[in-house]
């Protein structure tokens, strides 16, 4: 099975991913990215009163603004986001995925990721990766609805809001969120 898993990450990162990117995926500079970072934190806490009560027990969120899904069979899903600490950026962070399966459909939409205790943000700081696993969806047009799933026994609270597109996905997904060092 670990053979398989790389031998798909290689294909993915090396033929796939390079010509699917959106053209819009990364931000033009930190300073904007942070702005809409808060930006779609904002938008999370207005729709959702329950993100407001996760986000005042959490220790930090990892707010992707725009995270891109592209797929027919095989999708893949990429943003850029910001890690942020009481709303102070502390690190840059990609975000990748790979989904197989029914997959159909492009998709818009921000992600938030709230650590709920110091011990799985350090786990999390500290990796060389995160792989996070999430559920089956279906979009249809602007924002039809927030979904929440919680993780890892209530350490990680994640949120998916602001969805836009025609998406339909079931399959086994992979997210990987890995470091970013801009350049700019």
């Amino acid at each position: 099975m670990k053979i398989y898993r790389r031998f798909v990450y290689c294909v993915f990162y090396l033929v796939i991913w390079p010509g699917c990117l959106p053209s819009g995926v990364r931000a033009e500079s930190t300073l904007e990215l942070e702005k809409s970072a808060r930006g779609a934190l904002s938008s999370l806490y207005r729709r959702n009163p329950e993100a407001v009560a996760v986000n005042n027990s959490a220790v930090a969120v990892l707010v992707f603004p725009e995270v891109h899904k592209i797929g027919a069979g095989i999708a893949i899903e990429t943003g850029t986001g910001v890690l942020l600490r009481k709303l102070t950026p502390v690190e840059y962070y990609n975000l990748s995925g790979l989904a197989v399966g029914l997959e159909l459909g492009c998709q818009k939409f921000s992600r938030a990721i709230f650590f709920m205790n110091e011990d799985i943000l350090g786990r999390f700081i500290h990796s060389s990766g995160f792989d996070i696993s999430l559920e089956t969806s279906l979009v249809i047009a602007d924002g039809i609805y927030a979904c929440h799933r919680s993780l890892a026994d209530g350490d990680i609270e994640v949120f998916v809001f602001d969805e836009s597109g025609l998406m339909v996905s079931k399959g086994i997904r992979t997210i990987k969120v890995s470091e970013y060092f801009p350049s700019y």
